[in-house]
């Protein structure tokens, strides 16, 4: 490191004062003084590192797209000296060159003004000063807005994504704690699933249907306004601010001019708090978020009024901590569910993971489920939209002791789950759009590398008695074995409406749009595939009666990215998932209640009915049903009689009137209701 910075400071002696590269120069040696401050505390390294950082700042041109990057060099070290000294001055300087960064940033460097005003956010969320933070997130998220939406791939948008992680919780928490809840719920909204929203908004908006309907001009100008913003990026830096600036209005107007077009009201615009209020129709809805201060949960009931409940326990650290990732040596939540899911025949591994779903459920229960409890209505029901990480719990599984028996948050809410409030609102109007009279059953695909489900065929059987009692004459059709191929399947999906899949499934966690539903062959129906080649008319139910069907990747955990994601963006409003690798007998038992209330709750309510009542009430049975009941009830199921008597000799095997023997969450708490 100090050749490093020998090398930095030749290049600065041996360069012309007004040389281009001076300023680079110097910046450089700065990052590199400042590095080895924070190796070894030389408070003069440091205070050299901003002589640096000043002269470079002092010898670039305000329209210079490498400014930010500067400001924020130079923001950053006063902020630490400031750590060191407590000198006002250092204060006051690092905050006025943070916000000119971020400022300038918005007008000649975007990527390097999100990153500026990211780093300032932080600072302030630490030093617990509400407005700063809030203050910096405005910059921030007007730049990382402006990324993605000039941004042609999803690819290229994921990437700016990442620098924006996590910095609407902490804005929504500063709002919070200045009373200014509506902006806080708005910015949490704004912040989650932007992709999936984008893509939502412009499901009758894409571009290339505005080719077909006449509009190839629009289509045209907002392509060409995207590319000359990418040109004008790379142009000489005294022209670079005229070009980004005359792109910026080429994409603006061309947007405005997108939206004047019917149906393409709400192309890429960003959701207010009366669009929010629109979704929480039918249900509470409540934001989850959490930071390093600890955590917030937002309620919005359907009256419009807001209620902030405080998580003190819910912090950043202590998620890691539970969570653990999958890292070893570590043995969080994740680290036993790994280690079950590669030894699963292994008795030891087993009982470790099941202690570890008891264990993370009771801590949702006490830091985070414990409090909402108080502040919601008695037997109310809630749309969670749980923020980042969160989104890999069971919070309708959270649970506390009664005595010598659990009690499970589902026991006293109904509870379904939403990436957002704009995804939640398209899914309610495509479950009033569509009637479900046409079933696709996905039936175990063979052949694949996996163990047989031999439970499925009956799980087929029983949903199909159930569709039949629902939709008298109702068209059907299954896809089993080897006859329910990638190709066969992607080529049945637009002509139902109704999808039950009974297969394997597998979670990507670092590359979520490879999570898939296992065909024939072992040719995966992945995430990406949903979002790029099957958007489809209207889809009212999707379940996916697999393993790890609603793990969310840890990649971008804000843009909730996963198989039901991915199925409401191709146009199902309602999905059914996992949460882990499920047990092939139980789930089938759940997945025949499951639609047995979901038939009642559609005959006297409609179609349009949120499906996750019957989904917790079928939780609810399943748990506490003895074995003789459970016995019962296969017995009165229709169907195969050969399916029904391997269940009944599984329920004879091992017999006890009053055994429970699904109790254990394992069996079914995995599944969660998405969407409508």
């Amino acid at each position: 490191m100090s050749e490093a910075i020998k090398n930095f400071q030749k290049a600065v002696k041996l360069t012309d004062e007004d040389a281009p590269d001076l300023p680079g120069y110097l910046n450089n040696l700065g990052t590199g003084l400042s590095d080895r401050y924070a190796r070894n505390g030389e408070l003069n390294d440091l205070s050299e590192a901003i002589k640096n950082y000043q002269k470079a700042v002092k010898l670039t041109d305000e329209d210079a797209p490498d400014l930010p990057m500067y400001l924020n060099n130079l923001g950053s070290g006063l902020r630490d000296r400031y750590a060191r000294n407590g000198e006002l001055n250092d204060l006051s300087e690092a905050i006025k060159n943070f916000q000119k960064g971020a400022k300038r940033g918005l007008e000649v460097a975007l990527e390097k003004g999100l990153g500026t005003a990211r780093n300032w956010l932080r600072w302030a969320f630490d030093r617990k000063e509400w407005q700063e933070v809030i203050d910096a997130y405005q910059y921030a998220y007007q730049a990382g807005t402006q990324l993605v939406q000039t941004q042609l791939t999803r690819e290229h948008q994921t990437a700016f994504l990442k620098e924006s992680q996590g910095l609407a919780a902490h804005a929504a928490y500063a709002f919070a704690k200045t009373n200014q809840l509506e902006e806080a719920i708005v910015t949490l909204e704004r912040g989650l699933a932007q992709l999936l929203s984008e893509a939502l908004a412009r499901d009758r908006a894409d571009l290339e249907q505005l080719k077909t309907r006449g509009y190839s001009d629009l289509t045209d100008r907002y392509q060409q306004a995207v590319n000359d913003w990418h040109l004008g990026q790379t142009a000489p830096p005294e022209k670079v601010r005229t070009l980004l600036q005359a792109a910026r209005r080429a994409l603006d107007e061309t947007i405005a001019a997108i939206r004047q077009v019917e149906g393409y009201g709400e192309f890429l615009a960003a959701p207010e708090f009366v669009d929010i209020v629109a979704a929480a129709k039918g249900a509470n809805l409540v934001y989850l978020a959490v930071t390093e201060a600890g955590g917030l949960a937002l309620i919005l009931f359907e009256n419009k009024e807001i209620q902030k409940v405080w998580l003190p326990e819910l912090t950043q650290a202590m998620l890691e901590q539970t969570l653990n990732r999958l890292e070893p040596p570590y043995h969080g939540y994740l680290r036993r569910y790994h280690d079950w899911r590669t030894h699963p025949k292994e008795g030891d591994y087993t009982q470790k993971w099941h202690d570890s779903l008891d264990k993370t459920t009771n801590l949702l229960w006490e830091n985070v489920m414990a409090p909402l409890f108080k502040a919601l209505p008695k037997s109310a029901t809630i749309t969670l939209i749980p923020v980042g990480l969160l989104g890999l719990l069971p919070l309708h599984a959270a649970w506390r002791k009664e005595g010598d028996v659990k009690r499970y948050a589902l026991d006293d809410l109904t509870i379904g789950y939403a990436p957002n409030a704009r995804t939640l609102k398209a899914a309610r109007q495509k479950a009033e759009q569509v009637i479900p009279n046409q079933l696709l059953a996905i039936e175990e695909p063979k052949p694949v590398k996996a163990n047989d489900l031999p439970s499925t065929s009956y799980e087929i059987a029983m949903v199909i008695s159930a569709f039949k009692s629902l939709q008298k004459g109702g068209d059907y059709e299954v896809l089993k074995n080897q006859s329910a191929t990638h190709q066969a399947v992607s080529t049945a999906l637009p002509h139902y409406n109704l999808l039950h899949f009974s297969c394997h499934g597998i979670a990507n966690f670092n590359e979520p749009l490879k999570s898939a539903l296992i065909m024939a062959n072992d040719e995966p129906l992945t995430v990406e595939n949903w979002q790029r080649d099957l958007h489809l008319k209207g889809i009212r139910l999707a379940s996916l009666s697999a393993c790890e069907t609603g793990i969310p990747g840890t990649e971008l955990p804000e843009e909730v990215v996963s198989l039901p994601t991915g199925l409401l963006e191709a146009g199902v409003a309602g999905v059914v998932a996992s949460l882990w690798s499920v047990n092939d007998f139980s789930t089938a038992l759940l997945m025949g209640k499951f639609y047995e209330n979901l038939v009642e709750i559609w005959k006297t309510q409609g179609t349009q009915a949120a499906i996750t009542p019957a989904l917790i009430a079928a939780q609810r049975w399943l748990r506490d049903a003895h074995q003789s009941e459970l016995l019962d009830w296969v017995n009165n199921q229709s169907g195969l009689d050969e399916e029904r008597l391997r269940f009944v000799r599984f329920l004879l095997g091992d017999w006890d009137a009053d055994k429970k023997p699904f109790n254990h969450a394992y069996h079914w708490a995995a599944f969660e209701a998405v969407g409508q």
